[in-house]
């Protein structure tokens, strides 16, 4: 704390110093700088430095002079007084951790809410789901509010509804001390010489491409999709060490989508995945076991299909790591790519792949399949798909966020038939798993819906 000099003995300055830490005397620029309140940093005052100037303004000194003794604000003063005489001091004394005032805004105080009904129970639903560990993310929010009132944020039918709900459930957020926890995550890194090589292989593409239709130019790519979506930010109350998530242990059961679209939009009508599981129906029986194995990945499918579960066509192929292999590449030619022509696959027109730098992409028996097919194979080099690849670059991220949030919507729609089941009570519950035929059928219609 900083005094000014007192000239006189039996000055109010002297008074009120008298039993206070020394004054640390400021240079000329310091004064200068607080008469003009530049540079001036927060200032911490000892508890008996105010206990002492609220006695003195309860004996009947005016607060201005008592403020400017102590160079302070006339308002601190005021601040200790109403302070001292509500007993702050004495529980601090007796109680250091004793917390002496929240600063919030009043009750009542800035704009009122316009449907307090709206309020309540978004706020009982977001408690709902922290108690029974569900994730929430602030897309299940605006599909919760529009459930509550259609007429929410003008409704699905306001061309600025995007912006306009983002707005309110910020605000939401903040009424509530509520925030998005995001963890922790690392990127693909570019090669240090990326401009070089993503100029040499945006020419060898031009070159190579000369006079091909841009209907016969393709690019595809490998995306993989877990069962099960872990959101990476969830709705959690401010402060909180813990933030819990259910699940329901497929966040690792791995599928791959290829993704094959040309240079005019078109997407080839069948889709291939690739799921992880057991390559042949009989391998239990085959490695001894007496019992047949009715629950493979592939018969699950193929029932499936049988029992209309899938609306649309795919082909899939299954094989223990989910991965893109030789022999997945080699089914995808003779069951996707050799139809891109027509139905009956005799028409092959000349056409260009254009793939990223995989090793099942480029092997001899790929390339000797797709010459047959009248094909080109161009390969993007490494390092280089955030930036050259087209499907990476503008319809992967779309494709999966589509699909994250048929799965989101599918997941909360379960957990409210069990929370309607249990009465509005706590949902002790364990997660159920997706089936194949959901995950197949939510890759389906996001891929359709991409444009």
């Amino acid at each position: 704390m900083t005094f000014s000099p007192t000239s006189g003995s039996g000055s109010i300055r002297a008074e009120l110093q008298e039993g206070f830490p020394s004054a640390r005397k400021l240079t000329k620029a310091q004064a200068l700088e607080r008469a003009c309140g530049v540079g001036q940093r927060k200032r911490s005052f000892p508890i008996s430095m105010k206990v002492k100037a609220a006695e003195e303004v309860s004996m009947g000194k005016p607060v201005k002079q008592v403020a400017r003794a102590l160079n302070v604000a006339p308002k601190r003063v005021r601040e200790w007084t109403q302070m001292f005489q509500q007993g702050c001091f004495e529980a601090i004394q007796k109680d250091p951790e004793f917390v002496q005032r929240e600063r919030k805004r009043l009750s009542g105080a800035g704009r009122p809410l316009e449907d307090v009904r709206l309020e309540e129970k978004l706020v009982t639903f977001f408690r709902a789901c922290v108690e029974d560990q569900h994730p929430l993310i602030t897309t299940l929010l605006r599909v919760e509010a529009l459930d509550i009132d259609h007429t929410w944020c003008g409704g699905l039918e306001n061309p600025n509804f995007i912006s306009t709900s983002a707005s309110w459930i910020s605000r939401f957020m903040a009424r509530n001390k509520l925030s998005l926890r995001i963890p922790t995550r690392t990127g693909q890194k570019l090669p240090s010489n990326y401009e070089r090589v993503w100029k040499a292989a945006a020419q060898f593409v031009l070159q190579e491409t000369e006079g091909v239709a841009a209907e016969n130019c393709w690019h595809g790519d490998e995306t993989a999709k877990t069962a099960e979506h872990v959101p990476k930010k969830v709705v959690a109350p401010k402060g909180a060490k813990t933030v819990p998530c259910k699940t329901a242990g497929q966040h690792k059961d791995r599928t791959t989508a290829f993704l094959v679209m040309n240079g005019r939009g078109r997407k080839l009508p069948i889709y291939y995945l690739i799921f992880h599981g057991e390559e042949a129906v009989n391998t239990r029986i085959a490695q001894g076991y007496r019992k047949k194995n009715n629950n493979t990945t592939r018969q699950q499918l193929n029932r499936a299909q049988r029992q209309g579960k899938i609306r649309g066509k795919f082909n899939f192929y299954v094989n223990k790591t989910a991965w893109m292999t030789e022999k997945a590449m080699l089914d995808w030619i003779d069951t996707t790519w050799k139809f891109r022509g027509d139905s009956s696959g005799v028409l092959q027109p000349k056409s260009v792949l254009i793939l990223d730098d995989h090793s099942a992409h480029y092997t001899n028996k790929v390339k000797e399949a797709l010459a047959k097919l009248n094909t080109k194979l161009i390969i993007i080099p490494g390092g280089l798909t955030p930036k050259a690849q087209i499907m990476d670059v503008l319809y992967n991220r779309p494709f999966k966020h589509r699909v994250r949030l048929a799965t989101d919507l599918h997941r909360l729609r379960l957990y409210k038939e069990k929370k309607a089941r249990c009465a509005g009570g706590h949902v002790d519950y364990k997660m159920s798993k997706i089936e194949r035929h959901l995950t197949v059928q939510h890759l389906i219609d996001a891929w359709e819906d991409v444009d």
